[in-house]
């Protein structure tokens, strides 16, 4: 319901309509990205939050 939702509306991205679907399910394998990518986009949103001074409790956490 919430892929339909998503994919009709404001929130559609070619993103979503590719990994959606594997999520919904559950096919996690062959992994699509690795750590280096993951790290490296962590560490742009990081900078971000500290740039702009946001509280992010649940990022931090992590």
């Amino acid at each position: 319901m919430i892929f339909n939702l998503l994919s009709n509306g404001a929130g559609q991205s070619k993103m979503s309509d590719l990994r959606m679907p594997l999520m919904i399910d559950h096919a996690y394998e062959p992994a699509t990205a690795n750590m280096p990518i993951a790290y490296k986009d962590i560490s742009v949103i990081s900078e971000d939050i500290k740039s702009n001074n946001c509280s992010t409790p649940l990022f931090d956490a992590t």
